[in-house]
């Protein structure tokens, strides 16, 4: 309905500025490629100005004869102007654009540059967002990792301390075990010393009934 109403205005040459103009972006190789116009804009046809050496193109995006959106490709900053140019309503006529397809771009930008004076610029706006939304993205990153880290930390020594304790139960037992083997070996000993006295004692009583 925006749309329509500052299109029925431009017809009797009444310019307002219209403000619902998206800018969708994406990188195909190592350019990018710009799609300039309303979000949800169904045009008719297109018409496209191509260079094969400078390998761009920007193609005009038409609704019945009124250009209504661009798509860009290989140019650095054209989209700001060609948005400009739609927020203002300073886009050509078909006619015009037929028979100059080739510099229209280059005179949409000369005549945006003209109303430089009515172009708010909302760059430090972008960057004061830009760097809140980062510095909070790298917050949250930086309580994710710390998070992880703690976590591994603990599952690390909680295994550690486990194995500890495995390794202390099982010294435990291997000493419990020597000390039984040691007690069994010294009982062992003291019944063979014990037999071994009761051997001599019984010899010596032999040795001396033999005397008499």
């Amino acid at each position: 309905m925006h749309m329509g109403f500052n299109a029925a205005l431009s017809m009797f040459e009444v310019h307002l500025p219209y403000d619902d103009i998206h800018v969708n972006s994406f990188k195909v190789l190592d350019k990018w490629i710009h799609f300039i116009g309303n979000e949800n804009l169904e045009y008719d046809s297109t018409i496209t100005y191509a260079s094969r050496e400078k390998n761009e193109f920007v193609s005009y995006l038409l609704v019945g004869d009124k250009i209504k959106g661009f798509v860009v490709y290989g140019f650095k900053n054209l989209q700001v102007y060609l948005k400009e140019s739609l927020k203002m309503n300073m886009v050509p006529t078909l006619k015009h654009l037929i028979n100059n397809k080739n510099v229209t771009h280059l005179q949409i930008v000369q005549e945006v540059m003209k109303k430089t004076d009515m172009i708010e610029c909302y760059r430090h706006k972008a960057i004061s967002e830009c760097s809140r939304i980062n510095t909070y993205n790298y917050e949250q990153e930086d309580q994710k990792i710390t998070h992880d880290i703690m976590k591994r930390s603990l599952t690390a020594y909680n295994a550690y301390k486990d194995h500890l304790d495995k390794v202390h139960k099982k010294d435990l037992k291997d000493k419990e075990e020597k000390m039984k083997l040691e007690i069994e070996n010294e009982k062992q000993r003291q019944i063979e010393l014990d037999i071994q006295m009761k051997l001599n004692k019984d010899l010596n009583r032999e040795r001396d009934l033999s005397k008499h």
